[in-house]
């Protein structure tokens, strides 16, 4: 029996992360890019196109510096069986084999495997699946990528097994701008000695580089529209919210949204989530997060809206260990007036390469375990002292970028302020360790007037200012 593992990932990219998804490979997920800007901060399930698993996070990042805080066995408990999820990893951290267990009885019976190999560049360029059948190990998929020099994936090849020979499914292809960020993701499917087109996504980005607009097309011997969401930031940079529009009639209309808030650490504590209903948005649902010190999820609560009441519907329930990362998830329902344990979405999160993921999994409950890799130097050239650079350009409009550096992990705080000392808005606020940071400061995001501003930055013991203008 295969069991569902549905993944939810806000910074993957299958150059170096297990797959972590349906017992199996998942055509297209070689594609997986971060599209969305760094200082983009957690949000709730908001579900997205599978290929790129874009997910907001549900908590803050964390960053260990040197080391990688990696899944390394997950077990996911249903009903009437379990299922054992497996990774191992070289000592860089990137993944190398997956395997999946089914429990039969009181015995762990081998199901799936998938193993990757790379290139001298760290660069992935092949996954190979296999299924265990008759005490063997069976050819069932295999997909190869091309990389840019960055190591982005610019092509994927999907092949399945079939009467003792690998044969062509599909073909995912993607382009990027000048800085990384994905433009344009297609999928092709192979009959009969030919490619076609099958569908496409589109992405466009504000002058800062954060994602504003995700179009889906379909090929019926032209691209059609289908679907597109658009988002939108707060003064931070975080999601304020995220609408979602169907095509229909030649013309684009809102079907959902969802609005998100944040505390003061930058977790997410609501999202919002509406229907379009007779030209109006009307409240649907509501996910509610509460958060321990380390910014860990403690509890998930999701709540319906009905007849002008809130009333709960589903929660998971977390178990972090001491820094903050669930060793234990339980989902329960809400039902005659009580909780009940349930099947759902349990996730967990990560450390990779100083960036905060996310992978969810439907179980009834989890429990993990971790592999800690210390002494990984991700930043080889680290600053030697702490920097606050001028911002560029200056004066500006409609967007400047300011550049800092940090030669130790500290806590950062970023603030803007006006000629009189008011503090407008806190920019950065949060843990990073060594590297050099840029943050693009957006006029329109903070609603600015012609005019003198300040801003500092505060990292441990060292402070520093520096002036601006910014000219309509």
């Amino acid at each position: 029996m295969k069991t569902l593992i549905l993944l939810l990932i806000v910074s993957f990219t299958l150059n170096s992360q297990p797959i972590l998804d349906q017992g199996k490979f998942i055509p297209g997920q070689g594609q997986m890019k971060n599209i969305i800007s760094k200082s983009l901060y957690p949000g709730f399930p908001s579900y997205s196109q599978s290929h790129l698993s874009k997910k907001f996070n549900l908590q803050k990042p964390i960053n260990l510096n040197g080391y990688f805080y990696l899944p390394q066995e997950i077990i996911m408990y249903y009903a009437t069986t379990a299922q054992k999820y497996q990774i191992t990893y070289d000592a860089m951290g990137k993944w190398l084999t997956e395997y999946w267990q089914m429990l039969n009885n009181t015995v762990w019976v081998d199901d799936y495997r998938n193993t990757a190999t790379y290139d001298a560049n760290g660069y992935l360029v092949s996954v190979l699946g296999e299924t265990w059948e008759n005490n063997a190990w069976q050819n069932s998929y295999r997909g190869t990528y091309t990389n840019d020099i960055h190591g982005n994936v610019l092509t994927e090849y999907v092949e399945f097994w079939q009467n003792g020979a690998w044969g062509y499914s599909s073909r995912y292809t993607s382009t990027y701008d000048g800085s990384g960020n994905i433009l344009t993701w297609t999928s092709e499917n192979y009959n009969s000695g030919t490619w076609s087109y099958a569908y496409q996504y589109i992405y466009s980005y504000d002058q800062s580089g954060r994602l504003i607009e995700e179009m889906s097309q379909n090929w019926s011997g032209a691209w059609q529209y289908e679907n597109k969401s658009l988002y939108s930031y707060n003064a931070g940079g975080q999601v304020q919210s995220e609408t979602y529009q169907q095509y229909t009639n030649s013309q684009w209309t809102n079907t959902w949204q969802n609005n998100f808030s944040y505390d003061l650490s930058g977790n997410m504590i609501t999202e919002l989530v509406q229907r379009w209903i007779n030209n109006a948005w009307t409240d649907y649902g509501r996910y509610t997060g509460t958060y321990d010190s380390h910014g860990g999820l403690l509890m998930n609560l999701y709540e319906t809206y009905e007849n002008n009441i809130w009333g709960n519907y589903s929660k998971s329930v977390y178990v972090n260990d001491n820094n903050g990362f669930a060793v234990q998830g339980d989902f329960f329902m809400w039902q005659n007036s009580s909780w009940v344990e349930a099947e759902g979405m349990l996730t967990i999160r990560y450390i990779f390469n100083s960036e905060y993921v996310r992978s969810g999994f439907y179980a009834r409950k989890i429990t993990v375990q971790y592999l800690v890799i210390s002494g990984i130097n991700e930043n080889p050239q680290a600053p030697v002292n702490y920097s606050l650079a001028q911002n560029y350009p200056n004066p500006f409009n409609p967007s400047t970028v300011i550049h800092y550096s940090i030669p130790t992990t500290t806590h950062v705080t970023l603030k803007l302020f006006d000629v009189m000392g008011n503090e407008i808005s806190t920019l950065v606020d949060v843990l990073q360790s060594p590297g050099d940071f840029d943050f693009n400061l957006s006029s329109q995001d903070l609603n600015l007037s012609s005019g003198v501003y300040f801003y500092q930055l505060r990292a441990g013991d060292f402070s520093a200012t520096n002036k601006m203008i910014f000219m309509k």
